[in-house]
């Protein structure tokens, strides 16, 4: 019982909410497909028993680059006061991947993954613009934002 009761307590600390920063860190496992070792991460929306992450990046060239060769959609976090970043941070909208709680909280406990913040309600509005207006993310995900 008192198994349970440590289980339960875990899982409520690595509670996510939309809008969080995490940084997923170097130990992050590279082939999960559920993210990017040494990169921000920000949570755009929580469902029944997982999450769906965004990228981020301070690479403003490849940025530049991705848009205006492959049409790729990023956002500017204009607002950075409740976060980690130090430089111009890009969201890649095009790039949406889910991770379920139950991996989250693995994560966290095993150190791969840091809380790194959160980006303000504006950010996060242009960060659902840019995911409802990008050609790659699926119509099953974007209905989640409507």
């Amino acid at each position: 019982m008192d198994d349970e009761k440590a289980t339960a307590t875990e899982q409520e600390l690595f509670e996510l909410s939309e809008k969080d920063i995490y940084k997923f860190t170097q130990e992050f496992p590279a082939d999960s497909g559920q993210g990017i070792p040494n990169h921000y991460h920000i949570c755009v929306k929580t469902a029944e028993g997982y999450s769906i992450f965004n990228c981020c990046t301070s690479q403003s060239g490849k940025v530049k680059d991705r848009i205006q060769f492959f049409g790729r959609t990023y956002v500017e976090v204009t607002n950075m006061k409740k976060t980690q970043f130090t430089m111009p941070t890009f969201v890649d909208c095009d790039n949406v991947f889910t991770i379920t709680n139950e991996d989250f909280a693995k994560y966290v406990t095993d150190g791969k993954v840091e809380f790194a913040g959160i980006i303000s309600g504006s950010d996060y509005q242009h960060i659902v613009n840019g995911i409802l207006a990008s050609e790659m993310v699926e119509e099953s995900t974007k209905k989640l934002f409507k």
